[in-house]
């Protein structure tokens, strides 16, 4: 589908209520159909390299008196495939898409004419579906109601959106919406039996091989056979061509219109897709058929699956699922009562509660499964499309389960072991062991067989890198029985290249008494974990800050300190890293020196003075002896 921009939209409103006054129309008796017969799946396809013709199909609520909602799916559902396949048939890159499947805003008149009926649609009464298609980018509206007609299985305008479907009684063929569609294209039935003037002067279906093409509307004895493929004279059955290229050419007018603003699958824009929705429950659910009613969450997530909200309303399609047969849903009973609900998500919700039934009785039977399909959103879409519920008996034992606890990588070193969990979830009353496998040699498992006791939900189980293995990988499994298996059944083990530790500086260290000095370690390698240095000092007179020098993953520098007790004078002494052999780097060892003590000597002065004393007593004796002379 071709995006357009909002002008072009508001332009196509216009158009449109100009053209449906004046649109030619073309039906389909039940003895005009096709005939239903089994098509394998259409191939799949990129909307990349495809145009894509969005289309929503809207059943009258009276349709589920006769049909179950799941009847129905499975009615559109291959509508929709043997569509493509007639694309894929007649070679053209368009295809055509369910965009919507809900309830008919306008309630049937089971005794109004089909093209009464499809009339109400075209006028004001089908506004609402106008406002879907706008919505979600709707390209067609098709209706589906009951056979209430007996005159005709389906009914359709030329390059107009509107198309009717009866499903039920005479109207079986899975070729009627490729039929009806085609009308909707602007295609017209074979010359002979023309309706009305195409789009394309040659947009007619054409006779070939005995039979005719899907736009063909044959007599007589040919009512029930069509070629499932658009006329074209590039098909030919057995030597005859099947169409004329300017009379009977629908496959030209396809590849033309389908480039042409507000044709085909340009009707519409496609909506902007804000975000996507996933179901919370990633297992498939278990469920007894006494609980009565399962709750399913649904929540909002962006592409990475992160959970997110939005500032405005959005909306999704919730189905059950799958259908396998078309049938009367007196004839069908299961238990589980089949759902189709539009999940709205306002303003700001991240998460919807839904409820399914889960219908009880008193018949013996085996195990009932059935999908949740989450599909057709407006701006936000499937994450996840599907989740599987189970309906059993109501005595469950839940099936032993075991898978490894971790799902991250697990990184060695050579030689290095680690312990690896493993976990059980269901039935622990017995005895389980769990077997395990390793892609090569690199590694080795201890044991390789891991027994559970009755009541045990963990082991362990050691996991050890052997020598010469470093840069490699290799891969853990549990090889027990697909029932067996839980959600993570492998790990990845990484042996470490080999990591060189050495000192940043080799110079000798000169460090006084009581100081303290920092050395750096430098690191080479993939840093991939984390790593340990054990640091070795030869005497007890350093002190290092620690033992053990610890690496972060990623680190590829570390320091720590040593210091030199106080009083320690002229020593000598190494710092040396422990390190197995293939971790040694240039420098792992610092020789320290702790200088002599250096001894002030105190100065000795009693030479060159004398001391106050001494020289006093001198004075007093020479004195003494001068009066002695005197007086004689």
């Amino acid at each position: 589908m071709m995006r357009l921009p909002t002008f072009c939209s508001l332009t196509l409103s216009l158009i449109l209520t100009l053209f449906l006054s004046v649109a030619a129309f073309a039906s389909t008796t039940p003895e005009q159909q096709a005939k239903s017969i089994k098509l394998s799946s259409v191939k799949a396809y990129s909307a990349l390299d495809h145009h894509i013709v969005k289309i929503g199909v809207f059943y009258t609520n009276d349709l589920l008196d006769e049909f179950s909602i799941e009847e129905i799916n499975r009615y559109v559902e291959a509508q929709f495939n043997a569509a493509n396949i007639v694309m894929e048939n007649s070679g053209v890159a368009i295809r055509r898409e369910l965009g919507y499947l809900g309830v008919h805003p306008i309630e049937n008149d089971p005794n109004q004419r089909i093209e009464d009926f499809l009339s109400r649609i075209r006028g004001n009464e089908g506004d609402l579906n106008r406002v879907i298609a706008g919505q979600y980018g709707l390209d067609y509206v098709t209706v589906l109601r009951p056979m209430n007609d007996n005159r005709f299985c389906g009914w359709a305008y030329y390059g107009d959106p509107y198309a009717i479907l009866q499903m039920g009684g005479r109207c079986i063929s899975n070729t009627l919406a490729a039929h009806e569609w085609g009308h909707n294209d602007g295609a017209d039935h074979d010359k002979a039996n023309s309706s009305a003037q195409p789009v394309k002067v040659y947009g007619h279906g054409y006779f070939c091989g005995g039979e005719g093409t899907i736009m063909s509307s044959p007599s007589g004895d040919k009512w029930n056979t069509r070629h499932n493929f658009y006329s074209t004279p590039d098909i030919s059955i057995r030597g005859d061509a099947c169409g004329e290229k300017d009379t009977a050419n629908v496959v030209r007018m396809l590849n033309e219109l389908k480039d042409n603003p507000f044709h085909m699958g340009n009707r519409q824009s496609d909506p902007e897709q804000l975000a996507f929705v996933r179901f919370t429950e990633q297992q498939p659910l278990l469920v007894k058929e006494s609980d009565g009613v399962i709750t399913v969450t649904v929540e909002l997530v962006n592409a990475e699956g992160v959970p997110t909200t939005l500032g405005q309303k959005a909306t999704i399609e919730l189905i059950t699922g799958e259908i396998t047969a078309l049938s009367n849903t007196k004839t069908v009973t299961k238990d589980y009562q089949p759902l189709a609900q539009h999940i709205v998500f306002q303003p700001g919700e991240n998460r919807v509660d839904v409820e399914v039934i889960i219908v009880s009785d008193d018949v013996s039977e085996s195990d009932e499964t059935f999908k949740l399909i989450l599909r057709n959103g407006d701006i936000i879409s499937p994450l996840t499309s599907e989740l599987e519920v189970t309906i059993t008996e109501n005595s469950i034992v839940t099936p032993t389960k075991v898978q490894f606890s971790q799902t991250d990588l697990v990184i060695l070193s050579v030689g290095q072991s680690r312990d690896i969990t493993l976990l059980r979830t269901g039935d622990l009353t017995a005895e389980f062991t769990a077997y395990l496998s390793v892609s090569n040699n690199l590694v080795t498992l201890s044991p390789e067989q891991v027994v559970f006791i009755s009541g045990q939900s963990e082991a362990t189980f050691s996991l050890s890198a052997i020598e010469n293995s470093a840069g490699e990988t290799a891969l853990i499994q549990l090889a027990n029985d697909q029932s067996q298996l839980g959600e993570n059944i492998s790990i990845e083990a990484y042996i470490l290249a080999d990591e060189i530790i050495s000192f940043t500086d080799s110079s000798e260290l000169s460090i006084k008494a009581g100081d303290t000095v920092t050395l750096t370690l430098n690191r080479t390698g993939e840093l991939l974990s984390e790593f340990d240095v054990e640091v070795e000092l030869s005497h007890n007179w350093m002190t290092a800050s620690t033992s053990t020098v610890h690496f972060n993953a990623q680190q590829a520098t570390q320091s720590f300190t040593v210091t030199i007790i106080a009083d320690t004078y002229d020593k000598t002494g190494v710092i040396s890293l422990v390190l197995a052999p293939e971790n040694i780097g240039s420098i792992i060892e610092r020789t320290v020196k702790v200088p002599a003590k250096i001894v002030v000597p105190v100065p000795d002065n009693s030479d060159d003075k004398p001391t106050s004393s001494g020289g006093s007593g001198s004075w007093l004796i020479l004195m003494c002896l001068i009066m002695l002379t005197k007086r004689r």
